[in-house]
């Protein structure tokens, strides 16, 4: 397996919110190296279709519920 396909599905398997840290990062790193931001596009724009988001995704967990009243 190629390292690039290792990467590839050790990010599928993270969980959501660490594969939006991963981007973060990502992104950082790219901007930080001068790149233009067609170049950041592109690489997030590789993610398309990989990162799904069910229905009410950003609805409160349920043991947080009694916080929001």
């Amino acid at each position: 397996m190629s390292t690039l396909a290792e990467i590839e599905n050790a990010a599928e398997s993270l969980p959501l919110e660490e594969k939006k840290e991963l981007i973060r990062f990502l992104s950082n790193r790219i901007a930080g190296a001068g790149d233009t931001l067609e170049n950041v596009k592109s690489l997030l724009g590789a993610w398309e279709g990989m990162v799904t988001f069910r229905e009410g995704w950003d609805e409160p967990l349920e043991v947080m519920r009694p916080y929001f009243k």
